[in-house]
């Protein structure tokens, strides 16, 4: 199957846009509630754990990207799989951290009510996060995915078969 081959790299490098993308989103955030005095309204802890996490994705995915780590390549099998499977989780949480927030402390509207909320200034930015957040869990998720699907178990180099097919006949 080429297609997780394909497939693979074009996430990975999805991955870690979408990564630095948040990654300048949160640290933005982050330097406007550590540098305004009235800025207090902003949850530094859960926007310190989306920056963290995004620059461990951008790592990861651009590692990952780079030495060819679809599951093959050397690599132990498997361990992407799980990798990809709690990064995953690890962005939905962040995710669920960011929904959290915007709507019972800022007040900007309700979570994915995006037609009459406000979108100039923190409600803006913190859309814009929230977005990013539940890309990267639907790549990373994907890429999980992918991996499992395309996963097939490898016949070995001169097991059964090699010994059936040089067996004396008489």
């Amino acid at each position: 199957m080429r297609l997780p081959r394909l497939l693979a790299p074009v996430l990975r490098a999805l991955q870690c846009l979408d990564a630095v993308l948040l990654l300048g989103i949160s640290t933005h955030l982050l330097r406007q509630s550590w540098g305004a005095a009235g800025a207090t309204l902003l949850p530094s802890g859960r926007l310190l754990y989306a920056a963290l996490l995004s620059g461990v994705s951008a790592t990861l995915s651009l590692a990952w990207m780079l030495c060819g780590g679809s599951g093959g390549g050397g690599s132990v099998p498997g361990v992407h799989h799980v990798a990809d499977l709690l990064c995953a989780a690890a962005w939905f949480t962040a995710f669920g951290l960011l929904v959290d927030w915007y709507g019972d402390v800022l007040g900007c509207s309700k979570g994915w009510a995006w037609d009459g909320g406000r979108w100039e200034g923190v409600c803006g930015e913190w859309d814009a996060g929230m977005a990013f957040a539940v890309v990267a869990a639907l790549l990373w998720f994907a890429s999980f995915l992918l991996g499992v699907l395309g996963a097939r178990p490898r016949a070995p180099s001169g097991g059964v078969e090699a010994a059936v097919s040089t067996a004396p006949t008489g």
